[in-house]
């Protein structure tokens, strides 16, 4: 049995060194969507052009302005004199954020009247418009913080002994574990291993079958002492192999270009990876053996594990927030249990202990498709 296996495992090593779909797959696509995507899926925005109408003209205004300029987030996109100028530069979108700062602002710092600021986001993107509004509110609170520290007045006892400040404001220190630096990559990079691993996974196998059946060597293996089983197996291994590769190259390309931390075990997260992509290929397999043609199969494989990986699994789009029918398909999809834990091995450092449910059913999933694909397999020619 064993022989048999290794058997069909150095045929399937031999055509994959002599297939250059097969090479394109293994160690272009990989590099290049972990390149594209982890450049192009940035969630950080910077430059976002402001609009500023100053009513104040007074230094306590000017440092406001050049606070929001000096963040790093914006850049002066124009000066308007009334709220009419403000919303024409809305309309030719040459702003994003406007701020206006009404007159007496700096006398509400030192204790006067209050005069509430001004922000008013264009909300064509929500994204955009909420990030925007996020970093304004952080920049003034800022701000109006330091500034009303000038506004402090000194209580005093009856015998006229300073005791204390009156209007002390409370000053906040937040502090981000995990990813200080609030990088997008660091998010997206160790979910796009998900990504990739279930697309190339399954598009290898899901022709596997197949070509044997396109090519006319499926005769071969049917008067051949080799099993369903053996045969199965045989065809999933080598793909592993080389899925595990790819899985190790993304995951220090990531760490060497984008600077993904690698907080956890390396082993820890390899013992995962294998359980996972053993189910990716478990399900291109079982699409070769339900389809006649390697275009049909590579393309089933392609919509079953793609989308379902991209919206279903937390990669970008949070679940609980779906309706229930599409929470109840995610819980059928690979990546949505392999995410949380790549994530949570790198950025964390978190270990086996925790994700012990999530390996189980990854595996699970394989041996069902496992046994399925076997079932599914024709011994004889129709």
């Amino acid at each position: 049995m064993i022989g048999r296996t290794i058997a069909v495992m150095a045929k399937e090593f031999r055509h994959i060194v002599r297939d250059s779909r097969s090479l394109m797959i293994i160690f272009i696509m990989p590099v290049v969507m972990t390149f594209l995507y982890g450049y192009a899926m940035n969630f950080d925005i910077k430059d976002i052009p402001l609009g500023v109408v100053d009513q104040d003209s007074t230094p306590a205004s000017r440092e406001l302005t050049t606070s929001f300029l000096a963040s790093g987030q914006f850049v002066l996109a124009g000066r308007y004199r009334d709220m009419g100028d403000a919303e024409e530069g809305f309309s030719f979108r040459e702003t994003v954020l406007t701020l206006v700062i009404p007159r007496g602002f700096s006398r509400s710092l030192d204790g006067g009247p209050e005069r509430p600021l001004g922000l008013l986001v264009d909300g064509s993107d929500p994204n955009t418009a909420s990030l925007a509004l996020g970093y304004a509110q952080g920049i003034i609170s800022r701000v109006t913080i330091e500034g009303s520290m000038n506004a402090l007045s000194v209580v005093r006892d009856r015998s006229g002994s300073a005791v204390g400040w009156e209007g002390l404001p409370i000053e906040l220190h937040p502090r981000f574990w995990y990813n200080p630096e609030q990088k997008s990559s660091h998010f997206i990079v160790p979910a796009l291993i998900a990504v990739i691993l279930m697309m190339a996974s399954a598009l290898l196998t899901s022709a596997t079958v197949v070509r044997e059946k396109e090519t006319g060597t499926l005769e071969q293996l049917l008067v051949s002492p080799v099993r369903p089983g053996e045969l199965i197996v045989g065809k999933l291994l080598p793909y592993g192999v080389l899925a595990m590769a790819d899985g190790a190259f993304i995951l220090f390309f990531g760490a060497m270009v984008f600077g993904v931390p690698i907080r956890g075990s390396l082993l820890v997260l390899f013992g995962f990876t294998g359980l996972y992509i053993m189910a990716a290929l478990t399900i291109g397999l079982l699409i070769s053996t339900l389809v006649d043609q390697q275009r049909v199969a590579m393309f089933g494989a392609m919509l079953v594990t793609v989308l379902p990986a991209f919206m279903l699994s937390n990669f970008i789009f949070p679940v609980k927030s779906m309706p229930v029918f599409l929470q109840l398909i995610s819980r059928v999809v690979p990546a949505t249990y392999y995410i949380p834990i790549v994530r949570g091995v790198l950025l964390k450092g978190v270990g086996a202990d925790v994700f012990w449910e999530n390996g189980l059913f990854l595996l699970a999933l394989t041996v069902i498709l496992t046994v399925v694909s076997i079932a599914r397999f024709k011994p004889r020619l129709d």
